[in-house]
């Protein structure tokens, strides 16, 4: 029945696309573009050209493009109720040297004698972000004052970043280019932004969306953890994106699912672009602590016709990254009874060290199109493609240090109070181990798209598929050897420095020594994870004008998400386990290790070479071998169907404008997979999980000018998030290492709710300036934490963690903005600028774990972000240095059995520098994190759990246009 009702909606939606397409066809032959013959009841005084041109296309519903620094220079004389939209537009520029023409999405004003100018158009009162040219030719601080204006008109609290940002700043994907807007932070990995957060919130709270439609993301195949719906930033080029929105209020056209914010990319159109063009970017990159120099490409080429109704754009990159990582890593800090070595109270310890080397060899393509076709005055079509492809060589090898606190040598352990910080054993154990695999995500998204108008009416129909796909194309190898319970060693924690790498020495083994270390096993795995999204959406708008109200907004979206996850593992030990190799069979890993710290571990150890141990088995046979049980365990498939519409309200007063309106959503989840039904997993049970659910989500906005230099923003709405997927699935997946532990999903989860408040205020001064100071409350409702319980199988006792819905949780915090510019010397075309902002955020979170609750910071949450920027251009040169900072972030409460953890402070210096050589080619020289700052995650008093290292990264290229 279901089915059927969102079958007839969709029936229903496109018919009335058709109809709406001929009637339009037909009342254009007859009318003769009637449009412009309509009379609008419009009256405005005199006043400055810039507050005309913004008050007309709201209260006409328009899109008008135009250089907002040109037209601040000119008045507007008196309207009063124009004959037609067209002769509106001519009598507000009749005492300026502009004219208007008809574009493809609305208005295009110019000089009437053209003129080389500095800055780009840009769009008000336009639901689509500013795009500018590609060929970039727009100085930085104009491309911030263009941002800064569509901030200032936007319908919600917004922040806007533009191509020019974009470009002129160093930045390996997109999400790095993000990590420079205000309240903007990024979760990081190997260097490079992965991730997203919004005002400090947890990155699963925020949604992605590429021309305002869903996009599928790919999934972790690296390790068994899963990043559910988060979108992979590390597989889009910048190169592809000509502006990006990154919306911190909501509106009820918004599509529904995120409670931090939502990010908005635009990728190039052919008829925005408007003119022939082709640009090219090449350069070189090299992280010295990889050893490698690695090349980047990207083009982009735009053909409209004469008629400027038809164009084509076509935009491609290439990158090469080599990464290398060092780390130590100190797993699985643990809370146990003292009571076995005569100590007092709880204590706290990690069994293990492991220093770990990383390499990755990542190969990553990108391709975006699109056709534009205006069929007429009153309609557009397009086609666009977006294609995203990431490979990535994988190398890691290890070596560990395990003892069993029980086991140290009296009066040998170092106690930090109750925190075990050091020892020795006679009964320790090392593992040597590798560690190879290929890592492929490809995204592939298409969509069709035609808008309507006629008058005060507008039509727009979006039918679009999305498929990410992630595998291994070369399976997951760990060769593992490894001596057990006869190790004498050390390990040393500094009270005195905590957050140091500890210290470990071996007495009785040699790392490089082949014949210290027996054969333990292989294992293989290979994961294939399909992601796909399908949807239809309609959004339909008529301007009006009844008591202040001026737009009446209202929309349908059918869309479906569908999420299939297979893993096999195989563990090998015959012809390996207790096996003694040559020395032949392994190499030494690469040298100064740690080279950025003095170090108090060994940094050269044995690493295995593949073939030595792999040779005798075949992928492909193993890949034909029905699944095994844990293969089952393991895999799933859940799919979600979601249908909402909405309706709004869009009001324009004097000096008040905003929305208000409301979205409906229908949810209807069916989780597949397994589950063991005893405690012994022989025997499992293929089980299914259906849930339904409706959230009616109202949202309104308001925007007060107090003056022509102040504004009053205020938003308030009712938001979701969904849970990520692998959490709804009914999955359990077992370490395949030492640590007995495994992760559950829960079908039953349910979308975490909230109400967010927003109030702003800001002040914009001369052509760059702008402070704003932003407070934000949200109250989220039975949000989603981790659980940790015992699972027995095969007599096994697993330390189970699955997902729930605890308490409540408030979050809340003030976000500053300052930016502004000044030209010192008073020389043309030299600028001197600033950005600053500061986010500061703190939440409270009730958790409850059976009968027990308690009170904390929300998990992922981080309590300050700061970034400050500051640039110098002239007509030829231009030189911009950013610095980011993140605070500690609570990453793990405090169970009964696991200390807290968090992820500590963490800072980046980019540098950018660029020399214009002509109108068509510029050079340039950029360096990101330059003050060489490592990653770390520590528990209790900073004892470090995760310490990373990736050094920093030196590039130059150059830029031609045509």
């Amino acid at each position: 029945m279901r089915q059927l009702l969102v079958r007839n909606a969709l029936v229903v939606a496109l018919l009335t696309q058709y109809s709406g397409c001929v009637i339009a066809g037909e009342f254009v032959s007859a009318g003769g573009g009637a449009e412009l013959q309509r009379k609008e009841l419009l009256s405005f005084p005199a006043q400055p050209l810039d507050k005309a041109l913004v008050a007309f296309a709201r209260a006409t519903n328009q899109t008008l493009v135009y250089d907002p620094v040109e037209v601040s220079r000119y008045q507007a004389p008196a309207l009063s109720q124009p004959q037609s939209v067209l002769a509106g537009l001519r009598r507000l520029l009749s005492q300026s040297p502009l004219q208007v023409k008809s574009h493809a999405n609305g208005w295009i004003i110019t000089p009437v004698t053209p003129t080389t100018v500095t800055t780009q158009p840009q769009k008000v009162a336009s639901a689509d972000t500013a795009m500018e040219e590609v060929t970039v030719t727009a100085s930085y601080s104009s491309s911030l004052n263009k941002a800064r204006q569509q901030k200032r008109f936007a319908p919600q609290t917004q922040e806007v970043v533009m191509a020019t940002d974009i470009a002129e700043f160093p930045a390996l994907n997109i999400a790095d280019a993000l990590n420079r807007t205000p309240g903007v932070s990024v979760e990081r990995d190997r260097g490079e932004a992965l991730f997203v957060s919004i005002r400090g919130l947890p990155t699963q709270f925020n949604t992605l969306s590429v021309n305002g439609l869903p996009i599928a993301a790919n999934e972790n195949v690296r390790t068994s953890e899963q990043y559910g719906r988060r979108f992979h930033y590390d597989t889009l080029p910048a190169e592809l994106v000509a502006g990006v929105e990154v919306n911190k209020t909501t509106m009820a056209s918004d599509f529904a699912g995120a409670i931090g914010g939502s990010v908005n990319i635009s990728t190039y159109r052919p008829l925005t672009l408007g003119k022939r063009q082709f640009a090219f970017k090449a350069m070189s990159s090299e992280s010295p602590l990889a050893n490698h120099r690695d090349p980047r490409f990207s083009l982009l080429g735009n053909w409209v016709n004469d008629l400027e109704n038809v164009g084509v754009m076509v935009a491609a990159t290439y990158a090469r990254r080599h990464v290398r990582q060092d780390r130590v890593l100190s797993f699985d800090w643990v809370i146990n009874d003292g009571d076995a070595i005569g100590k007092q109270g709880d204590i706290y310890y990690t069994p293990n060290i492991r220093p770990t080397q990383e390499q990755e060899d990542r190969h990553r393509f990108g391709l975006s199109a699109a056709i534009d076709w205006q069929r007429s005055s009153h309609q557009l079509i397009t086609l666009s493609y977006l294609g995203l492809s990431q490979s990535i060589d994988y190398d890691e090898n290890s070596y560990s240090a395990d003892y069993d606190y029980t086991q140290l040598d009296p009066d040998s352990a170092l106690w930090d109070g109750n925190i075990l910080a050091g020892g020795v054993t006679q009964s320790g154990s090392v593992q040597i181990s590798r560690e190879t695999a290929g890592l492929r995500d490809d995204s592939h998204s298409v969509t069709l798209e035609h808008v309507w108008r006629n008058g005060k009416w507008e039509w727009q129909s979006q039918l679009g598929v999305s498929v990410a796909t992630s595998s291994n194309d070369d399976p997951i190898k760990r060769t593992r050897l490894r001596r057990e319970g006869d190790v004498n060693l050390s390990f040393y924690y500094n009270p005195q420095q905590p957050s140091a790498i500890p210290a470990i020495e071996y007495r009785n083994i040699d790392l490089l020594a082949a014949s210290d270390f027996p054969g333990r096993r292989l294992e293989w795995r290979e994961n294939t994870i399909h992601d796909s999204q399908h949807f239809a959406n309609f959004h339909f708008s008529k301007a009006i004008a009844w008591s202040g109200f001026t737009g009446l907004e209202a929309g349908l979206l059918i869309q479906r998400h569908e999420r299939k996850y297979r893993r096999r593992d195989v563990i090998f030990t015959a012809g390996i386990e207790d096996e003694y190799f040559a020395q032949s069979s392994f190499y030494i890993n690469q040298s100064q290790f740690l080279e950025n710290l003095s170090q108090p571990l060994p940094t050269q150890w044995l690493v295995p070479e593949q073939q030595a141990f792999w040779s005798g088995i075949v992928d492909q046979a193993l890949r034909q071998m029905p699944p095994t049980q844990k293969d089952l365990f393991n895999s799933y498939r859940v799919a979600e169907n979601t249908n909402s519409a909405f309706v709004q309200l869009n009001f324009d007063y004097p000096s008040v404008w905003g929305n208000v309106g409301t979205r409906l959503v229908n949810t209807y989840q069916s989780s597949h997979g397994y589950f063991v039904e005893t405690s012994d997993v022989s025997t499992i049970t293929p089980v299914s999980f259906k849930s339904d659910y409706y959230h009616f989500l109202p949202a309104a906005n308001i925007t007060v000018a107090v003056s022509p230099a102040w504004q009053l923003r205020g938003g308030i709405s009712r938001a979701l998030s969904r849970p990520d997927l692998p959490d709804l699935a009914p999955r359990l997946t077992l370490n395949s290492g030492d640590d007995l532990t495994a992760k559950g999903g829960n079908p039953y989860l349910l979308p975490i709710q909230a109400w967010q408040l927003d109030v702003s205020a800001e002040l914009y001064t001369g052509d760059n300036g702008v402070f704003a100071l932003s407070l934000f409350y949200k109250k989220l409702d039975s949000f989603i934490q981790s659980d940790f319980s015992q699972l027995l199988v095969n007599q096994k006792s697993y330390m189970l963690q699955g997902k729930s819905n605890g308490g409540n949780a408030s979050v809340y915090g003030v976000e500053l903005t300052y930016q502004d510019a000044l030209n010192p010397f008073s020389q043309p075309h030299h600028q001197l600028g600033y950005n600053l902002n500061v986010t500061l955020t703190g939440s409270k979170a009730t958790y409850q774990q059976g009968n027990n609750k308690w009170e904390d910071a929300l998990e992922g949450v981080a309590k300050r972000t700061f970034n400050v920027e500051l640039y110098y251009e002239t007509a030829l040169w231009a030189i911009r240095a950013n610095y980011n900072r993140t605070s500690e972030i609570l990453q793990q409460t405090e169970l009964s059995t696991i200390p807290a953890r968090l992820s500590a402070p963490f800072g980046a210096l980019s540098l950018h520098a660029s020399y214009k050589l002509s109108p068509h080619v510029v050079l340039f020289a950029e360096g990101m994190n330059l003050l060489k700052q490592a990653e770390y995650d520590y528990v209790l008093n900073g004892y470090i759990t995760n310490y990373t290292y990736y050094g920093h990264t030196l590039s130059a290229g150059v830029r031609i246009t045509l």
